[in-house]
């Protein structure tokens, strides 16, 4: 027999053992992401949703960049993401303006982030990086991934894999999916040679204030390698947008709570040291999103000018004697709290970021619970039943009062606004907005009346 026929033979009896060693080794060692530094990886998404007379798509191109590798094994990545929105609306096209999102991440060869993945994060790198298995056993039993802070969880179901690719699959379970009777059914091709995914396809639903379906198809475009020095400039022009980006939000966040002059004073330094800062950035899309924001500056302080006239009208000043009932009917007053510290929070069903809230508010309920302070929630849903399915599904233990009412004498026109009185009935600090630091932020505010009034009381 020739000897190119025995190689032949050979690799024919020995390439399906060779295959199945490598997908029992792939099971034994759950798939894992590559993320070599340079690496970049392009996406494609594609998203579609109708119903109730209205029908919106939207599609973007997600580029990844593996920027850095960091001690705790994690990996930098940055994200850019460039999307295009449209709506029609019974009959009418609706065009929304291009936008582009730059930022980065921390994360794992097993799509875990190396922090919690927060709401005001504009994107979920869980997207492109589903939750791996902890463990083979994960493989045959399912495992769980998600954002408590956003308050959204997965349950992951393993299919088939062989040698090189692998199929799995994910549904929607968490909180925020209960809340807006959201549903997304999810499956994932991954390339095991590779370490990636190279493609993801979903169906999605919600029931409630819209009946809405939809789909979403994510596949990979390209997958190619940046040199060195173009990853690190990158890293580099991306950390420092970003703390030039809080810092911004900082100072504008303070000139809110100073005199008129003081926060003049803040918001000049603040587009001041945005404009130098962006002087410094030497990538493109860094500069782009630079001159965003200064853009944006004049509606910004607008905004913040507007902002400031309600709260002079509303701060150090007695606070609105209000007299409502409870989530109950019992009937509940202002005055029955004198005494104590008030903390006011106003939300309602339909404010997602108040939802991403009522976490932290209950673990300020929890650190004051043997202190003279009274958390109430003030929900200003039209529907009873909304109030109480969120009160139900979060497991709200402090006292729910019916507030639509008093929106407008407490100036209330976003959600969360959380309005903090004292002792005496003045209010003393208000909160606009969702913050990841919340809890710490407002358990000050509180420890701080707290300290006064037994200052007072104790001469």
């Amino acid at each position: 027999m020739p000897c190119r026929v025995w190689i032949v033979l050979f690799i024919c009896a020995i390439l399906p053992a060779w295959s199945t060693a490598r997908a029992d080794a792939a099971a034994a060692s759950p798939p894992r992401y590559s993320l070599p530094v340079g690496r970049r990886l392009t996406y494609s998404m594609v998203s579609q949703e109708k119903g109730d007379g209205v029908a919106a798509s939207s599609s973007s191109t997600w580029q990844i960049t593996v920027v850095k590798q960091n001690t705790d094994g994690s990996r930098r990545l940055v994200f850019r993401i460039a999307t295009k929105d449209d709506q029609i609306i019974e009959g009418r096209t609706v065009d929304a303006p291009d936008r582009v999102i730059l930022d980065s991440a921390d994360v794992f060869p097993d799509g875990r982030t190396a922090a919690a993945v927060t709401p005001d994060l504009a994107y979920d790198p869980g997207t492109i990086f589903p939750r791996l298995p902890t463990a083979a056993a994960d493989l045959s039993n399912g495992w769980t991934g998600g954002s408590a802070a956003r308050l959204e969880s997965l349950n992951f179901t393993a299919h088939v894999m062989d040698a090189k690719d692998w199929d799995f699959s994910s549904s929607q379970v968490g909180l925020f999916a209960k809340l807006y009777a959201l549903t997304k059914d999810t499956s994932y091709h991954f390339d095991i040679d590779k370490g990636i995914l190279s493609k993801m396809e979903s169906e999605t639903g919600q029931t409630y204030g819209a009946h809405l379906s939809g789909s979403e198809k994510v596949e990979l475009l390209s997958d190619a390698t940046v040199p060195p020095d173009q990853s690190a400039l990158l890293d580099s022009d991306v950390e420092s947008f970003t703390r030039a980006r809080h810092a911004y939000s900082d100072q504008l966040d303070k000139a809110m709570h100073v005199s008129p002059d003081d926060a003049g004073a803040l918001v000049t330094q603040a587009e001041s040291d945005l404009t130098t800062a962006s002087a410094a950035a030497k990538n493109t899309d860094v500069q782009a999103q630079y001159q965003q924001m200064l853009s944006m500056h004049d509606q910004v302080l607008s905004f913040l000018k507007d902002e400031a006239v309600h709260e002079i009208e509303l701060l150090n000043r007695p606070a609105f004697d209000f007299s409502t009932t409870d989530i109950d009917g019992q009937p509940v007053k202002i005055a029955d709290y004198r005494g104590k510290v008030v903390l006011l929070t106003f939300w309602n069903r339909g404010e997602s970021w108040a939802m991403y809230t009522i976490p932290q508010i209950q673990q300020i309920a929890d650190d004051f619970r043997d202190k003279p302070v009274a958390l109430l929630g003030m929900n200003t849903d039209d529907d009873v039943k909304d109030a109480q399915f969120v009160i139900d599904a979060q497991q709200i233990k402090y006292p729910t009062i019916r507030a639509t009412a008093l929106k407008d004498p407490f100036g209330v026109r976003v959600f969360p606004t959380l309005i903090l009185i004292d002792a005496s009935g003045i209010v003393r600090h208000i909160h606009v907005g969702y913050s990841p630091t919340l809890r710490q932020d407002i358990g000050r505010e509180i420890q701080s009346l707290l300290d006064q009034k037994t200052a007072a009381a104790n001469p």
